[in-house]
Formats: C-alpha cells, structure tokens, sequence
C-alpha cells in the first residue's frame, strides 16, 4: 500500500515553497513568448530543461505528430498519477501586464488571456513537489508531466489521446486559474467546428451590382441562421462564430468571405448533430445568396477516440487538420507584430 500523507511526514506545501522561484521565472518566460498553438517551441524547451533538473525522464519528447508535446516521468510502477500542463497563447490579446489589450513591449500581439503561463508553471511546480515528497517520504509509484500543446482551439489533448499516453494512468490532474481555491471534478464539453468559405462574383457596387454576387450575403445569411437556430437547441448546447474574411472594400461586391463556427454540446453525439443542422444552414446561405461553398472543412472532430472518418479515415483527418491549423498559426505569427492587427 502506497503510504499516505500525514501531519507527521514532510509536507508538499513546503516542497513547493522550495522551488517557488522556478514555478514564478517559467510562468513570466511563457507569458513572454505567448506562442499560439502547435507553435510552443520555446515554452516547451524551457519546461523539459528546467523539469530534467529534478531527474524527470524526458519519455516522449514528441506525441505523434504533435512536436510541442511530450511526457516527463519519474519514478516506477503503480499508481501513476498525471499533471497535464498547458502553455499556449491567444492571437490578438497582446502580451502587456496590464488589464486591457495591448501589444507588449516587444510589440507581441499574442497573449495568456486563459493564464496558460500559470497553468504551465504550476502543473511543473506540482510534479516536481510531488517528485521532492516521493523522495522524502519512500513512497512508490510515477508522477508525469504531460506538456499539452493547443488547448485553445487545436484540442491537442484529444489528439494526444488518440495516441494512447493516458491509457496507464490511475488519476490526470489538471488546474485552472480562478478566484477560489477549491477542488473540483469537472466534466468538460465535448466540441467541433468548421471554417466555411463562400465564394461569390465581383463586382462594381456602385456602378454594376446586379452583376455581382456577394459572398459577404451569403456569411451574413448563415449567420442569421445559426442565430435563428439557436433557439432550438438544447440548454447544454453552445455556439459561437467569427467572420474571419469579408471583404476588402465596400464599393466593391465581396466575392470571398469566410467563417469560423464552434459548437459545444454535452455528448460528441449532439455536437454532431448540429453540425449537420450548420452545414444545412450553409447550404441555404449559399442558395439564397447565389454564392457558392468553396471549401467547407472541419478543424477538429468530436469524436471519441478510435473513431473513424468516413472520407478517408481517422489517421488521415489527424493529420490533415493539424498540418492546417499550424499553417494557419504560422500565417498569423508571420504578420506585422506577431499577430492579427
């Protein structure tokens, strides 16, 4: 039987006192080089250096293909117990410490508005106090570090998953910054999303209109209907969108205007179902307006794990969906100040 903490045996509080220093220089480190999904080179690096000095094995430096994720270990045997370690920035919040948005000092326009710094520096902190009173106290067993890459958005722990490297764990413990210290059990929602891209036919709109066919009517007309929509959904439903192209100039007709749609539900079974009520809804955008849907595509899937795509298979998708998501991160962190303006 594992041995149990007591009043009597070291504490991790003071473990965790010991290397307070640490846990504050990586969160402002993180919090500095705010990297955007599947893009977390640096915040990555710094977290397996510093964790490799308190004897962590680094056992997968690399989760499939995701190369901003890897586990760190130490000990052996029974229970293993997961901390899942999160460092990924938002585009467009800017990095400055103050309370509204603004680029940094460097001129970052990414930034932690979820606080994956702390996240990230306080799962490390966790694992490395825990690994100090393991020591101290004889006890047995495996404490691991996960490094989680593209919480926001890119559902890197689905795709780590999928990859099998919490299949052996008694417990994963995860943490969030809040106004509380408290304890919970929470059961996330299960989520999707699509990116529609409509195409319509340029032309002058002052001049020759009727000669034109807007695909900013057509992202306005979805858009209304997801609203409309959302009447009828469950309580446990959510959806939200944004227009990520629509237009360049307004005396001229838009012909490529595109959006991004999330939908959360309780079950991967509801989320899916309104999926298809979405694309429907796209399908009628593009009528009315005499558009066309260009590309329609689905950036992560909610699906359980093992599930498979019928275009072309599970494996396929995986990949497909995070060779585009890091084109697209790349895209962004390549613009005038390291993010959207």
């Amino acid at each position: 039987m594992p041995k149990k903490a007591s009043s009597k045996s070291p504490g991790t509080s003071a473990n965790v006192d010991a290397i307070a220093g640490e846990i504050i220089a990586i969160a402002d480190a993180v919090w500095q080089h705010a990297e955007i999904a599947f893009t977390e080179t640096r915040s990555v690096k710094l977290m397996k250096d510093a964790i490799a000095k308190h004897d962590f094995r680094i056992v997968q430096d690399g989760v499939g293909d995701l190369a901003t994720a890897f586990v760190a270990e130490y000990g052996k045997g029974k229970p293993i117990v997961g901390i899942l370690a999160e460092y990924d920035a938002l585009p467009g919040l800017g990095n400055a410490a103050q309370s509204s948005q603004a680029p940094g000092p460097t001129g970052t326009a990414t930034g932690h508005a979820c606080g994956h710094n702390l996240i990230g520096a306080g799962a490390w902190g966790a694992a490395v106090a825990v690994r100090d009173w393991m020591q101290k106290t004889k006890t047995p067993g495996t404490v691991r570090l996960y490094g989680c890459p593209a919480e926001e958005g890119g559902s890197g722990k689905m795709w780590m998953a999928k990859e099998g490297v919490f299949n052996d764990l008694d417990a994963a413990l995860h943490w969030h910054p809040i106004e509380r210290s408290a304890v919970a059990n929470v059961r996330t929602t299960a989520n999707t999303r699509l990116t529609i891209v409509f195409e319509g036919t340029a032309a002058h709109a002052g001049v020759s209109p009727w000669l034109g066919r807007s695909a900013l009517h057509a992202v306005e007309l979805f858009a209304h209907g997801v609203n409309v929509m959302r009447e009828h959904l469950l309580p446990t439903a959510r959806t939200h969108y944004v227009i990520d192209e629509g237009g360049l100039a307004p005396n001229v007709v838009t012909d490529k205007a595109s959006v991004r749609i999330m939908m959360r539900d309780a079950t991967s079974e509801a989320v899916l179902k309104t999926a298809e009520w979405v694309r429907d809804i796209a399908k009628g955008a593009q009528a009315h307006a005499g558009a066309r849907i260009a590309q329609r595509r689905t950036e992560c899937a909610a699906r359980a794990a093992g599930a498979t795509n019928p275009r072309g298979g599970r494996r396929a998708r995986v990949h497909q969906g995070r060779a585009r998501l890091r084109e697209e991160a790349a895209k962004v962190l390549r613009r005038p100040g390291g993010g959207p303006q």
